[in-house]
This record gives structure tokens, sequence and C-alpha cells, in this order.
């Protein structure tokens, strides 16, 4: 367990340096692509709704139903 936490800083900091990469790469993809931030929206709502179609688990419909009620369909 000790060595857990003597690499916990080093985790912190891929993590927060891995978002911000992401973040900076997505835009990038935005702005040059001419893409509006709703993509990701309409996204999500495929994933979750082809995640529902399979029926493997139920989860999918969980997921969905919840991205539902945060964006207020």
């Amino acid at each position: 367990m000790s060595q857990f936490w003597s690499l916990i800083d080093f985790i912190a900091v891929v993590f927060i340096v891995e978002f911000f990469v992401d973040w900076v790469k997505h835009g990038f993809i935005l702005k040059f692509n001419e893409l509006s931030s709703e993509v990701y929206r309409e996204y999500t709502l495929s994933l979750a709704m082809d995640m529902v179609k399979t029926k493997q688990d139920i989860v999918g419909g969980i997921i969905f139903i919840y991205i539902l009620k945060i964006w207020k369909f």
C-alpha cells in the first residue's frame, strides 16, 4: 500500500495533464473542422441509444435514462 501512496502524486499529474491535452485536442478538432460543440451531445445520445438497442446490458438503459434526465429531454 505504501507503493501506491508514493505514486499518487505521479498518477495525479498524469491525469491532470491528460485532461488538458484532451481538452485542447478536442478544441482544435472543433475549430478546424468547423463543428459546434453540439456534436458531442449528439454523439452521446447516439451512443446511449446504441447501448439500449443492443440489450446486452441493463446499464445501457440506465445510462440513457440518466442522460435524458440531465439534459431534460
